[in-house]
């Protein structure tokens, strides 16, 4: 079954969602800030600044990315391809990450590469509920 949000909106762990999301961004922007400032001219106090923002712009970004993609806006879908291999490069840290500290990354199917530019955590319906 493709995934929808109008109907898999009741089994999404949201906080894990937002956990493992914030995470992704945060280590994909630290990689690239300390190779802003090692190898381009990005000074110090820029690089820091640039770490602890990174996450929540990225995630901004994507939202509204993924908002005017879903009104159908065409070409949006393309432009969602940037945020993807972004957060690509850092999730075989992410996952290495996860591997020492599993309680960082609330996802039990993290992969080493996960081309999404949204990472789900969904909850597993217990079997005696009906859900």
């Amino acid at each position: 079954m493709e995934f929808s949000l109008k109907t898999h909106w009741r089994f999404i762990e949201w906080g894990k969602t937002l956990q493992v999301n914030l995470v992704r961004t945060a280590v994909t922007g630290v990689l690239f800030s300390i190779m802003l400032i090692l190898f381009g001219d990005l000074p110090l106090s820029e690089g820091l600044l640039m770490i602890v923002v990174s996450p929540f712009v990225l995630l901004g970004i994507i939202l509204t990315l993924i908002l005017l993609s879903k009104m159908g806006i065409p070409f949006v879908n393309l432009l969602l391809l940037a945020p993807m291999l972004y957060l690509a490069i850092g999730d075989i840290f992410v996952y290495l990450l996860k591997s020492k500290f599993p309680q960082l990354v609330p996802a039990d199917e993290f992969k080493p590469f996960n081309f999404a530019a949204l990472f789900f955590v969904f909850k597993i319906p217990s079997e005696g509920n009906g859900n």
